[in-house]
């Protein structure tokens, strides 16, 4: 297949879904995109990942920049690093920059690779790991069926989200610190913006009620 084919939703959209619904329609509605000191490091601690080549070595063969994709999803993408290991198994590794992300968007992204690969290749893949550029550690993950069918259907809310064409609207938390959309975003801004007008269209209803009866 083309993994350039515009209807295959990218793999790193699970991971930007995860983080903030916000955040995936902004990148993929209305093509936004800002770096900061993080996505900087992590484009940096990618770019060999990045570079499609092999090398033998301990565990077996392993392949960089490998590209994957599912006809049966619609997806498609490159894993940072997968390797095919002398017992057989197939073992995706996703690269992430820091500790400050939770695991969860991690793993929908490494759950989208696993589920590639199984249809590529006709294996079962169990398990893959996040490897962390900052403390240069694998957290391994299973592929459970909760993950998978976690992974399932943040893939069909993102196609609804982008077949509705509007973006989700600011949640202004901790989060925000480490997105580099937030000057874009101004969560803050359009979640107070958004609590005024709740509060004038709640002050407009209790004022359209009729007057309680006289006892």
């Amino acid at each position: 297949m083309d993994i350039e084919n515009d209807d295959y939703l990218p793999l790193s959209a699970l991971v930007q879904f995860g983080y903030c619904a916000r955040r995936c329609g902004l990148m993929h509605l209305e093509a936004a995109f800002e770096d900061n000191v993080f996505t900087l490091q992590g484009t940096q601690g990618h770019e060999r990942a990045d570079t499609s080549t092999w090398e033998m070595t301990a565990a077996g063969r392993c392949e960089r920049g490998m590209a994957v994709w599912s006809d049966s999803l619609q997806i498609r993408g490159r894993a940072d690093v997968v390797e095919f290991r002398h017992d057989g198994d197939v073992y995706p590794i996703e690269y992430k920059r820091g500790a400050h992300r939770v695991e969860y968007p991690d793993d929908l992204q490494l759950c989208g690779q696993a589920l590639c690969l199984e249809e590529m290749l006709g294996v079962t893949v169990d398990r893959g790991a996040v490897y962390s550029l900052k403390s240069r550690h694998r957290r391994e993950r299973v592929f459970t069926q909760e993950l998978r069918n976690q992974t399932h259907l943040a893939i069909e809310q993102i196609r609804t989200m982008l077949r509705g064409g509007g973006v989700p609207p600011p949640v202004f938390d901790d989060r925000c610190k480490y997105c580099s959309l937030l000057p874009v975003c101004s969560p803050e801004m359009l979640t107070t913006k958004r609590l005024m007008q709740l509060s004038s269209q709640l002050y407009q209803a209790e004022n359209l009620l009729p007057e309680e009866e006289e006892q």
